[in-house]
């Protein structure tokens, strides 16, 4: 790959890496806000990171049922596959 060779064409290129670059700026500086938010839950009232940031996802896409569905599935999966139906089938 060449860079073109035209100014105007490498300062659309230059303009977009820096652009990227405060894109990234702001990605990072909104993880570390959600990880503190996330701490603060856990510390307050022993909320779960892993479980926050799932609702909180959740909440934000408006996917419930599709989680539901998606759990539904797997916990079909799991116990038709899992040893732990089996031992209670056998009970």
């Amino acid at each position: 790959m060449e860079l073109p060779s035209d100014p105007a064409e490498r300062k659309v290129i230059k303009d977009a890496m820096k652009e990227a670059g405060v894109q990234f700026t702001r990605i990072e500086a909104a993880n570390k806000q959600l990880k503190s938010i996330f701490d603060n839950l856990k510390d307050e009232f022993g909320f779960p990171v892993k479980q926050s940031r799932k609702v909180a996802v959740t909440m934000h896409n408006m996917s419930y049922r599709a989680q539901q569905a998606e759990f539904e599935n797997f916990e079909f999966m799991y116990e038709s596959l899992s040893d732990e139906s089996e031992e209670q089938e056998q009970q």
